[in-house]
């Protein structure tokens, strides 16, 4: 057990780190106080007795659940699950988690995390991503926004073909089942902007690197840049009556989505409409000068960040990586680096803001040594007046920035006290 501090407590530690990785931590604190966690598992090192629960993904797997009674000291290991990219919440005294394995599934806990149910299909024949991004509850309903792989002709990181999702749970219906659930009606970032025409990004140098459409771009040897594109959104609902994207009908969420525009900076931004039939749709932010307002300035939004609003402050945290160094020529980037400069991941930032376009920096989490020492990925909960948080974290071990070898979890205490 790693000591608390800059580099918090370890939950968990691949014991073949360059082959066996760690992904999608994420985190709850049920009603009781207790502390659950989820990660998964992949990569060549894997056990080959880990089959896919679904034949459709060639992607294998294993998810792990950990609990904790003394708000993080100490872990135990509670269970497994076959599938990835997965979030715990809770809901009329039961715990859930909902990921993917292609497909959809969720698992229910009845007694607080310590047994689960069998995975139970939310969709069929259909291809999901989806980091753990944050889940809003509220007027009896369980909102997430996941990614829906749309458009599979494109190789590589594919996130121009993905189209973000919003789920929204009936609190009141069986969440094991899909009539309890609503999908938005969307679209691909490819079938939203043509990124291959010579407008698209002009003036902000969007793709910051050349990308071909159809798949990555060799840069250099080592180095390659994907298409554009979105993924991992956060859902927030605007409650300030003074904002311009206030909706005083309660029926407009916003997402905001981490954005590959092979630089960073930047995050893109959609808005969900509820309509009067039920249905979720989704649609352009634009600016007052009627400009479609395609991305918004945002520190880490070209890595995987995580938004939460504070009622007592009145103010969105999110969590989300630093990056001080996507300016250095290819030939220079850091040894331990993934891929482009623009993915630095050793250094993990709080920030807050009134409005979630104008961040303040608060406070540094965890900074790793060095590119090796991964701090990315973030998942926290508010507790009382401390953030709980875990990231996909890195040692001397790691195979690199992005292929993590641990899971950390770090608390920011008083975490109020440092609003200026």
């Amino acid at each position: 057990m790693a000591n608390t501090g800059n580099d918090g407590h370890v939950i968990y530690r691949s014991g073949n780190p360059t082959q066996l990785w760690c992904y999608t931590p994420a985190i709850l604190k049920t009603s009781s106080g207790r502390l659950v966690v989820t990660l998964d598992l992949g990569g060549p090192g894997l056990d080959n007795q880990q089959k896919s629960i679904n034949k459709r993904t060639k992607r294998r797997g294993v998810g792990k659940i950990f609990i904790s009674d003394d708000l993080g000291q100490s872990w135990v290991e509670r269970g497994s699950f076959p599938f990835w990219h997965a979030r715990p919440f809770e809901c009329r005294g039961c715990l859930y988690i909902i990921g993917n394995a292609g497909d959809l599934y969720i698992i229910r806990s009845r007694d607080d995390g310590m047994t689960w149910t069998a995975p139970a299909p939310l969709t069929r024949n259909e291809l999901w991503h989806g980091s753990a991004t944050n889940i809003l509850q509220e007027n009896g309903a369980i909102y997430m926004c996941m990614d829906l792989r749309t458009d599979l002709a494109i190789t590589g990181w594919n996130v121009a073909g993905l189209t973000p999702v919003i789920l929204r749970g009936d609190d009141s219906g069986n969440l094991l089942e899909r009539p309890a659930w609503t999908f938005s009606a969307g679209f691909a970032f490819k079938d939203k902007f043509d990124y291959r025409a010579a407008s698209f990004g002009e003036n902000f140098g969007i793709p910051f690197y050349p990308s071909e459409h159809a798949g990555p771009r060799s840069l250099t040897p080592t180095i390659c840049a994907s298409p554009p594109g979105w993924l991992e959104g956060n859902l927030v609902r605007i409650t300030d009556p003074k904002h311009i994207w206030h909706d005083p009908n309660n029926a407009t969420l916003y997402i905001i989505l981490r954005a590959n525009t092979n630089g960073s900076g930047y995050a893109s931004v959609l808005k969900a409409i509820e309509q009067e039939d039920g249905g979720i749709t989704l649609h352009d932010v634009k600016a007052p000068s009627g400009k479609v307002l395609s991305y918004i300035p945002f520190p880490g939004g070209s890595l995987k960040f995580y938004i939460l609003y504070d009622a007592i402050t009145q103010l969105y945290w999110m969590a989300s990586s630093i990056i001080m160094d996507s300016m250095c020529k290819l030939s220079e980037t850091p040894t331990g680096r993934y891929n482009l400069p623009s993915n630095q991941r050793n250094i993990l930032g709080l920030y807050y803001s009134s409005n979630c376009v104008d961040w303040m920096q608060a406070h540094i989490i965890s900074k790793g040594e060095t590119e090796y020492h991964a701090r990315n990925y973030p998942a926290f909960v508010f507790s009382g007046q401390d953030i709980l948080l875990v990231a996909r974290s890195g040692d001397g071990f790691a195979k690199d920035g992005q292929y993590a070898n641990l899971v950390t979890f770090h608390t920011i205490r008083n975490f109020r006290s440092l609003v200026i």
